[in-house]
């Protein structure tokens, strides 16, 4: 049901202008009441998550579009620091901002059910309303979904990678310039050619200067320790080679 402007009415009811905070934070606890009673679950639970959809996505596009979401981020500790290509990219491609916008709400949306509500986090007490503590939740989750952006948008060079193979082939201890030479370009092909997907995304990232903590927040890696355990694996493999050559 919508009035006159197009607002939904009744328990789903977006905030009005000039409402004051008390009576906005007496109306979530009430809608976390009822669905409570619900388990946080079927179709009132389904319009709920809804209406954080409509309001999270456009927002978070927003701030997109005017670098406002890493001022906010900087703010918290997450120093992304976005190039002026990004930034530029960012303001002029809708379709980039609504996907890590769409990418960003569908992965909030279960672990805030879960803290939030489930688990009590929230709570009307601590001043934030429903939608700002799920635009907070959102923030923990846009940077993943941003280094995620970055990694598939900046091709790996041969000169960024030339400094993640060794200075010689592996093994041989060979100070000759040519022998070095001949060792980067066969770890080189080897990282082209014999490697999973995986673990030439964990190399470039190396190669970009990210530590082993943030590799594994990028590509969801299990620990920081699985990360290093592929990178010495790889380089194990190069000697192998270089043995068996």
């Amino acid at each position: 049901m919508h009035d006159q402007g197009g607002r939904r009415k009744g328990l789903y009811a977006l905030p009005s202008p000039g409402r004051e905070a008390r009576d906005r934070l007496a109306e979530d606890r009430e809608l976390v009441r009822v669905l409570a009673a619900d388990g946080f679950a079927g179709r009132r639970y389904e319009r709920f998550e809804h209406v954080l959809t409509e309001y999270g996505i456009p927002t978070l596009c927003a701030w997109m579009r005017t670098g406002f979401v890493f001022r906010k981020l900087n703010g918290r500790g997450w120093n992304l620091h976005p190039a002026d290509d990004e930034l530029a990219e960012l303001q002029r491609d809708s379709a980039l901002r609504e996907e890590l916008a769409n990418m960003t709400v569908a992965l909030t949306l279960p672990d805030f059910r879960e803290s939030a509500l489930l688990g009590g986090e929230w709570h009307p007490d601590g001043g934030a309303s429903l939608k700002t503590y799920f635009l907070e939740k959102c923030l923990n989750v846009f940077p993943r979904e941003f280094r995620k952006y970055r990694t598939r948008r900046r091709k790996l060079s041969r000169e960024e990678l030339w400094g993640q193979v060794p200075d010689a082939p592996p093994g041989s201890g060979s100070a000759d310039p040519a022998a070095i030479v001949a060792g980067r370009e066969k770890a080189l092909h080897h990282l082209d050619r014999e490697v999973s997907p995986r673990t030439r995304a964990m190399v470039a990232l190396r190669a970009w200067g990210y530590s082993h903590e943030e590799i594994k927040e990028i590509l969801m890696e299990d620990s920081a320790r699985a990360v290093e355990g592929v990178l010495k694996r790889w380089r194990d493999s190069l000697r192998e080679d270089a043995d068996g050559s």
